[in-house]
């Protein structure tokens, strides 16, 4: 699904006005920001290797997943290189009443999902290219293990198996397994970031 769009060309808010000063407050008035106590957003971009920018060109994808969040991005591409390097996300996610640990995770699944589906088709289009590599190894003197994998392939060569092993659960075990409560697996991601954040709000 597609950012929805209004249809109007967008309006670049810059950090300087026509006199020359700096419009930081200008643009803070201009899209309705104030001060916020929670800033997960900002806490992250510290440990994020490529830091905003990064974090919000997925933020761009994450809007394919959750078409709600795209004022928040469509706010932060109106404004210009210097004011995206000052103005804080965690604001205007406050202003458009979003939870910036919400936000986080969803641009963090739209990481994930971009990830993993862009590295099976790096590897589907590379596939060929690394067998036809492996078949010319396997012709020379050397290529002793691209002929095995080549063989093991086809089925010319068993394949080993692993070690198994059987394990035998008593009745008392299963009935303690059966009375304990369901298992919901790990935390989630978004649950995760609400600790990181009362923990890091707790030594402020």
């Amino acid at each position: 699904m597609a950012t929805r769009r209004t249809g109007r060309p967008k309006a670049e808010i810059a950090d300087h006005d026509s006199r020359g000063g700096s419009s930081n407050v200008l643009a803070r008035r201009k899209l309705g920001l104030k001060p916020t106590g929670a800033r997960p957003i900002a806490f992250l971009m510290q440990q994020l290797k490529g830091g905003k920018a990064q974090f919000m060109e997925f933020a761009h994808l994450a809007v394919h997943i959750e078409p709600e969040l795209a004022p928040i991005v469509e706010d932060f591409d109106k404004l210009n290189s210097g004011l995206k390097a000052s103005v804080s996300i965690d604001e205007i996610c406050a202003v458009r009443g979003v939870d910036p640990l919400h936000f986080i995770a969803v641009v963090g699944e739209a990481a994930l999902k971009f990830g993993n589906n862009g590295a099976i088709l790096i590897a589907a289009l590379h596939f060929p290219a690394v067998i036809g590599k492996s078949v010319k190894e396997a012709m020379t003197s050397k290529g002793f293990k691209d002929r095995e994998l080549l063989a093991k392939h086809h089925g010319f060569v068993p394949t080993p198996h692993g070690t198994s092993i059987s394990v035998q659960a008593s009745a008392g075990a299963r009935a303690d397994a059966s009375s304990a409560p369901e298992s919901k697996g790990l935390p989630s991601f978004e649950r995760s970031m609400r600790e990181v954040d009362d923990i890091v709000r707790e030594r402020e």
